[in-house]
């Protein structure tokens, strides 16, 4: 895993410098290098199915500083609204999202729309999703090259209430097509088609004002494999804390509150590996409305959610 791990963290760095030398030579790389820390908190950044997963509407914004310090350290903003709804008896949800990423030179757009569907499940729901946008790439070295494809994206999530206690596991793919930017001669810039495996839950202790949230996100390009345990505390539903471990990468510290309607969340990683631990540290920050939506008119008791804080 450690070899794949650190060519994602390198990739698009060492794309920018080959590309600053006049590309000598063929240059190939993929892009999608930036982290999510928070990654419960912003679902549908990997997978679809989470789009209207709790009777809510969310209107989320998210940014990541990563590894401040070096002159072409990849950044990432994403702006996102989903909500769910109904089509008769079909449960549905449908979002919209826009993300910024930015790596020395290398900068992408990606608009995106995502739909899901889920149904009743073994006692539990299952919903499954799938997005579908477009993906602007333009890398700047002595002249400017762009290009604009098709972004495809699938991805399945479960979660299911026993008693007290709530769990969810999801997969998907993004970057399905694996769209590219590339030219006559060495640029050839590929997001890599890249699995998420999520799991999860809330689980209440003997203080009922406690509950504890541990979480796992595993990531696979092919060539790159990354994976986060996570571990978070909330108190009286208004404030929360974590830590974090990335392999080979990383130590998270994170905390946020809510506040009426509005989550907050900030996350600080300090690197750990002999490359991530040169720079000054990752900053990543997010702030979500909700809007309840009472979908169920039986009125059944809420559905628990991945964003649970």
């Amino acid at each position: 895993m450690k070899r794949g791990f650190l060519f994602a963290n390198t990739g698009v760095l060492c794309l920018m410098l080959a590309l600053m030398l006049l590309c000598p030579s063929s240059v190939k790389a993929q892009t999608d290098s930036t982290f999510v820390s928070m990654y419960w908190a912003v679902p549908t950044l990997y997978n679809s199915a989470t789009a209207g997963a709790d009777s809510a509407l969310h209107v989320t914004a998210w940014g990541r500083k990563q590894w401040v310090g070096m002159d072409v350290a990849p950044q990432s903003v994403n702006i996102s609204v989903d909500v769910p709804f109904m089509i008769g008896k079909m449960r549905s949800g449908l979002g919209i999202s826009a993300k910024n990423d930015k790596a020395g030179g290398y900068k992408a757009n990606i608009f995106t729309l995502h739909y899901s569907y889920s149904a009743r499940l073994m006692g539990g729901r299952l919903a499954l999703g799938v997005n579908v946008g477009k993906i602007e790439q333009t890398i700047k070295t002595t002249s400017e090259y762009s290009s604009q494809n098709v972004d495809l994206g699938i991805g399945a999530y479960y979660e299911k209430t026993f008693g007290k206690n709530h769990a969810y596991v999801g997969v998907s793919a993004t970057h399905l097509n694996q769209p590219s930017l590339k030219n006559d001669t060495c640029i050839n810039i590929q997001q890599k088609r890249t699995i998420y495996f999520l799991v999860g839950g809330n689980i209440p202790t003997r203080n009922p004002l406690f509950i504890i949230q541990p979480s796992l996100l595993f990531r696979n390009s092919g060539t790159a494999k990354s994976v986060d345990f996570t571990l978070r505390a909330t108190y009286n539903r208004r404030f929360w804390g974590g830590v974090s471990y990335r392999y080979d990468d990383a130590v998270t510290v994170m905390a946020g509150a809510n506040i009426k309607s509005v989550r907050i969340g900030y996350a600080y990683d300090i690197g750990i590996s002999s490359w991530s631990k040169s720079s000054k540290g990752s900053h990543e920050v997010m702030a979500t409305y909700v809007m309840d939506i009472n979908l169920d008119k039986k009125k059944r008791a809420p559905q628990k959610s991945i964003r649970l804080l």
